[in-house]
């Protein structure tokens, strides 16, 4: 003969439990995101429009950026990145851009490279004080919700 059990208070604390874990994540996923998207150094937007969260229901969440060069930005290149190396263009084809401010074309073989701009880093040092606040919010609507339980 099957045995019933009723849970009826667990499964309230359970729900409860539930909204505010989901909640809080919710909240400190949004937050970070915005938070990174404002720290992200922008040249063309590319980086900052390619930054996506992405979370699931065991509570891990991630955020992604999706431009090819998010790596570079973060990590460094050519004497600054991993590899400590300047980075030389291919024999007869050298580098070429505008100078923004006088319009005159530079040629190199040889470029030094881009110093580490860490944006994640700096992003979780701003949110990470606040999350003690997103928590006593989320706090409060889900006793709001669902009483003291």
């Amino acid at each position: 003969m099957p045995h019933t059990l009723f849970v009826g208070d667990l499964d309230i604390q359970e729900k409860a439990s539930r909204h505010f874990a989901e909640g809080l994540q919710a909240t400190v996923l949004a937050e970070t995101l915005d938070t990174m998207k404002e720290v992200a150094p922008r040249e063309d937007g590319e980086l900052v429009r390619g930054l996506h969260a992405l979370a699931d229901s065991t509570l891990h969440a991630n955020i992604v950026g999706e431009a090819e060069h998010t790596e570079m930005v973060i990590k460094g290149t050519g004497i600054y990145g991993p590899e400590g190396k300047v980075i030389e263009a291919a024999p007869g084809h050298p580098f070429v851009w505008e100078d923004e401010q006088t319009g005159d074309l530079i040629f190199a073989y040889e470029i030094r490279g881009m110093r580490p701009q860490d944006f994640p880093k700096d992003t979780i040092d701003l949110v990470e004080p606040r999350i003690d606040g997103m928590a006593v919010v989320q706090a409060t609507r889900t006793r709001a919700r669902y009483g003291d339980v």
